[in-house]
């Protein structure tokens, strides 16, 4: 996993050398050569309701060893309490005029290698001036914990390389070499090395769980190390070493097209060439209606096709690589790791569309169905919106995303929460509540299809034998033929009563869909009842449709019926309510019709 990281650093050219990384800028204060303040810029951008930081790649960083004292500060780009010894609380004030202090010494320092520092310096030196410049940034708006540097005559100090020797040359002089010879393995370039003691930290994780910095790699405990060694020694890994891990992370973090928010966790994900926007196939699975107008499951079959064919040999050769993070106060968390070829992946993700695919209540077929409709699937109504539903949402979208891009089954526990639900909410319909948009609604019914059809594959099950995505009246699994037959008594009673309260299904639902044979025989003998309540027509229409489900049932209704079972009358009862009710439709239209004519 760091390999991979530390080659997308290195694609990037981030972290090309120690003393140097990628930093947020929010501000720059412009200022003339004799120190004479004129005013600050706003590097930011907005994006939606967030101001978004200008990312410099290459900005002035002191590692993370040097920064232990608490009087020290990074150079040229800081925040604007420690650039203009402003703290934000009183507390602080000890400590920012420390930092404060620090960040002019290497300022006057500097203006040997570079004379625009100099300026600077002179600035903040004059406490009248300074307190000038920190009025006019604050009143552009800006926060004391936002990053600010300079620029002397327009010219930006951190486009300059003429204070990069000097940068260098400054760290290695405040750092101490321990004595003795250096033994220790780095883990990621495989030379020997002075382990970093501390690794820097990971940035952006506060919505999922993390602090405003976070460790991937740290030792604070005893139970964590190991052999006598001590903090980071316990997995060697030099200064620069730690900064291109980091840096890379928190860059696949910082983009939107690397990193996706499931839950309580971030799913980051690249590729080890050139992947354009338009053929990122985990677009696709992020929210494949949004991601273009054409549909995503098309998308996905044609970009599988044009890498079969060698129209496309650059994706062909490509490799994709995929990890879970989240925050657990001060570290950061790893839920799962992934790679592999991106034709394998783009193959994947095309069959698990087919395996979406599933009729929708207007009779079309839909399999583009984003990540987070399937979650929701599983859980209940109340978990939604509040911290234990993230942490459900994740638990059941990592697995999900799992299935997805190896192609493996749908686990039973998240196939028997979604039953579950449907279940419940079957039989707490209230009088005019449809079931396509509540119980059966058609995300669900497209994930328990999927499981339903990767558990018989697993198990070996006849190549004939999968569920369709619409009404099959040929299916060979009795089960669904019951759920079919539930549908069918449901609609006769609606034909004939209308909206009864607790109808059919909210009255035998759970028990006909668990123990049919106990149920169907009180339902089938009461019938009769509806049948005589209907005209002619309809009345026929629906005694067709019962004769041929019973005889598809056979002779032999199950006693109980199975996760699996469950699972089919369910899909049985969503395609023959639809297929009814479009039948339904169309009846109406044509007495319409008559009526006009």
């Amino acid at each position: 996993m760091l390999n991979r990281l530390a080659e997308y650093a290195e694609r990037k050219g981030l972290a090309s050398k120690p003393g140097f990384a990628a930093r947020n800028l929010h501000w720059v204060f412009n200022l003339s050569s004799d120190g004479t303040p004129l005013g600050p810029v706003d590097y930011c951008t907005v994006q939606g309701k967030k101001r978004m930081p200008a990312v410099v790649a290459a900005a002035p960083e002191l590692p993370n060893s040097l920064l232990h004292s608490g009087k020290r500060c990074h150079f040229l780009l800081e925040s604007i309490s420690v650039v203009f010894n402003a703290p934000a609380k009183p507390d602080e004030a000890e400590k920012i005029e420390g930092k404060n202090a620090f960040f002019l010494q290497t300022l006057k320092e500097a203006a040997g290698a570079e004379p625009k520092c100099a300026s600077v310096h002179a600035l903040l030196s004059n406490p009248e001036l300074r307190e000038k410049a920190l009025q006019m940034v604050l009143q552009a708006g800006a926060k004391h914990i936002e990053n600010i540097s300079f620029s002397v005559d327009g010219v930006l100090l951190l486009d300059l390389a003429s204070w990069h020797s000097w940068w260098t040359n400054y760290i290695a002089s405040l750092q101490k070499k321990p004595a003795g010879s250096v033994r220790d393995v780095d883990l990621l370039s495989g030379d020997h090395c002075r382990p970093a003691k501390t690794h820097p930290a990971v940035a952006g994780l506060s919505s999922v769980g993390g602090q405003a910095k976070s460790f991937l790699i740290s030792f604070d405990k005893p139970a964590f190390q190991s052999f006598g060694l001590s903090q980071s020694a316990n997995a060697a890994l030099s200064e620069l070493s730690a900064r291109t891990y980091v840096d890379a992370l928190n860059e696949l973090v910082r983009q939107p097209s690397t990193c996706t928010q499931v839950g309580d966790s971030f799913v980051l994900h690249w590729f080890d060439g050139n992947v354009l926007p338009a053929d990122d196939p985990f677009a696709l699975l992020e929210d494949p209606r949004q991601s273009d107008e054409i549909d995503a499951h098309i998308r996905a079959h044609k970009l599988l096709e044009s890498i079969r064919t060698g129209n496309r040999p650059d994706l062909a050769n490509y490799h994709y690589y995929a990890m879970g993070v989240s925050g657990s106060g001060a570290r950061v968390m790893v839920r799962f790791w992934m790679e592999g070829a991106m034709s394998e992946l783009v193959e994947r993700i095309d069959q698990w569309f087919d395996a979406l695919q599933i009729v929708q209540p207007d009779g079309t077929i839909r399999s583009s169905i984003p990540l987070h409709e399937l979650v929701k699937a599983g859980m209940p109504a109340h978990e939604s919106n509040n911290d234990s539903g993230s942490q459900t949402f994740r638990r059941l979208a990592m697995p999900l995303l799992g299935c997805a891009m190896q192609g493996t089954p749908i686990p039973v526990s998240i196939a028997a929460a979604a039953v579950e639900r449907l279940r419940a909410e079957a039989v707490s319909l209230k009088t005019g509540e449809s079931e396509l948009k509540l119980s059966h609604r058609p995300a669900r019914m497209a994930l328990l299809r999927a499981f339903v059809n990767r558990f018989m594959s697993q198990k070996g099950a006849s190549p004939l034998t999968p569920v369709t995505p619409d009404l099959n009246q040929q299916s060979p699994h009795v089960s669904y033929h019951c759920g079919r037959l539930m549908a069918a008594l449901a609609q006769i009673q609606r034909a004939a009563l209308g909206d009864v309260g607790a109808g059919v299904v909210q009255r035998y639902y759970a028990a006909a869909s668990t123990t049919p044979a106990l149920v169907f025989g009180r339902l089938l003998r009461g019938v009769q009842y509806h049948l005589g309540k209907l005209d002619s027509p309809l009345a026929r229409f629906f005694e067709e449709h019962l004769g041929e489900i019973t005889k598809a049932i056979g002779g032999s209704m199950p006693a109980t019926l199975d996760l699996e079972g469950q699972t089919l009358f369910a899909l049985g009862y969503y395609h023959q309510l639809i297929s009814m009710r479009q039948y339904a439709k169309q009846r109406n239209a044509e007495r319409e019709l008559e009526t006009n004519n």
